[in-house]
């Protein structure tokens, strides 16, 4: 005789849901942070690439730095513009040419690439200069490898971020106070001031920092003086790098 098949009680079911809830709740916020590790480690060799791109391109040019955009302003021929040919030589197609400008933490969907609205910025000032590029004027014209002592303490480039209120977010080309991006760990509207900012500095090692530190200065005359800015005029540098 046939025994008859017994099936899940009402309690067994509760509880194998219970069980399976739990361990979703364990084990999400873990596949959360490793993809965000993922994507941090992405942006890291982008960011690399740039940098041995923007060294690279010293190198060919008596060893100064590309200017931030020629006069007049255009949109498509800033800093970028001169240090793809570079990034060309590393990557494997055009495709990976165009996505090394791109954060893949950034979503926004009118997110550009290889232009002003590129996902890293240039130190403003002590690395691209500013316009108009006065070689009398030391603050204004590019920098050169020669202008660092410590090359290990100088930024050079970093993630920018820049808001168009109120959802919209795109990359920006160049850094300044308040626009180092942190977008990794935290998917908010507004992603600096938290999380980890991918930096290159001049010797070309990269390392995240705290991006709430990299936008924080107390001097009033930030655009000049800024924290990581090594050819400030005579301002202690004090800003823990």
């Amino acid at each position: 005789m046939r025994s008859r098949r017994r099936g899940f009680t009402l309690i067994e079911l509760l509880v194998v849901i219970a069980i399976i809830a739990i361990l979703a709740a364990i084990l999400f916020p873990v596949f959360a942070r490793a993809r965000a590790k993922a994507r941090m480690a992405s942006c890291q060799s982008n960011i690399r690439q740039i940098a041995l791109a923007v060294i690279m391109y010293a190198d060919d040019n008596d060893e100064t730095f590309p200017i931030m955009y020629p006069a007049p302003y255009v949109y498509a021929k800033v800093w970028t513009f001169y240090v793809t040919p570079y990034i060309s030589t590393q990557a494997a197609s055009v495709y990976d040419v165009d996505n090394v400008w791109k954060c893949p933490s950034v979503r926004a969907p009118d997110y550009q690439g290889n232009n002003a609205y590129s996902a890293y910025g240039i130190v403003r000032y002590a690395i691209c200069g500013n316009p108009p590029y006065n070689v009398d004027n030391e603050m204004y014209r590019p920098g050169k490898f020669s202008d660092f002592k410590n090359p290990v303490k100088q930024l050079m480039l970093a993630e920018g971020s820049y808001a168009r209120p109120p959802t919209r977010f795109d990359g920006w080309y160049l850094l300044s106070v308040g626009n180092i991006a942190g977008r990794h760990f935290k998917d908010t509207t507004d992603p600096r001031l938290s999380g980890m900012s991918n930096c290159a500095f001049v010797d070309g090692h990269v390392k995240p920092y705290k991006a709430v530190k990299l936008n924080t200065w107390p001097y009033p005359d930030y655009y000049v003086n800024e924290p990581w800015n090594l050819r400030k005029r005579d301002v202690p540098d004090v800003y823990p790098l």
